[in-house]
């Protein structure tokens, strides 16, 4: 249910992404990890999640990029994404973001390891994977990357610095992301790492300035999960 909900609601461009091996691999990757997963049916939402999402990708180094969002009911604060193509964030993700600035943060997140090209790489060890290996393999791959978080410390502080960028580049606030990775973010080694290199990320570029937090917006078309 989740899977065809999805596809009838984000990618009604997938049949011509299917001309595409990585389309096809991303479109099954994303399959795997919704199997697990129950995507959201709040249609409000959904467009105010994939506005935000698509705005930051104009504001990135490949702003003709299609990627498609959607919201996944889960009690953890989290976000997860398909190669290429699909982020998806919890709902327990945005009840605990405070302002759009910070929502934009954790998506900016997950976008960066697409555009980085992380997943092939933890996957595959290159950017894309051998053209004769199976659809449903590389798929199956892919998604363990994303649904155990395997990803390299490395990678995660690459994707934040990224992220950064693209608030900066939008007029977020650029410490978003770090508030609430201090907030809501575990204990983990990994977390405290990356809190600390975004710390000395700000404060090596000086970023100064008034940026745009949208609150009031961010309350108003998230207000069905904070009841």
């Amino acid at each position: 249910m989740a899977v065809r909900l999805f596809l009838l609601l984000l990618i009604p461009f997938a049949l011509s992404l299917a001309e595409n091996l990585k389309g096809k691999i991303s479109l099954e990757t994303a399959k795997i990890i919704l199997s697990s997963k129950t995507l959201l049916k709040d249609a409000i939402i959904t467009r105010y999640v994939n506005l935000l999402g698509s705005t930051l990708v104009k504001y990135s180094s490949e702003p003709e990029l299609r990627v498609r969002f959607g919201v996944i009911e889960d009690r953890m604060p989290m976000s997860l994404s398909a190669p290429w193509l699909y982020v998806f964030i919890s709902q327990e993700a945005i009840r605990k973001a405070q302002n759009e600035a910070e929502l934009a943060g954790i998506i900016a997140h997950e976008l960066a390891h697409i555009i980085l090209n992380h997943h092939s790489m933890s996957a595959f060890g290159q950017s894309a994977p051998d053209s004769k290996m199976p659809i449903e393999e590389a798929a199956r791959r892919l998604a363990k990357v994303s649904l155990e978080e395997r990803f390299s410390i490395e990678q995660e502080i690459e994707a934040d610095r990224y992220a950064i960028y693209l608030l900066f580049q939008a007029g977020y606030d650029p410490l978003a992301l770090m508030k609430f990775l201090k907030r809501e973010g575990d204990n983990s080694e990994t977390t405290r790492q990356r809190i600390a290199a975004i710390e000395s990320f700000i404060q090596q570029g000086g970023i100064r300035g008034e940026f745009k937090l949208n609150t009031a917006r961010f309350l108003k078309a998230t207000e069905s999960i904070r009841r």
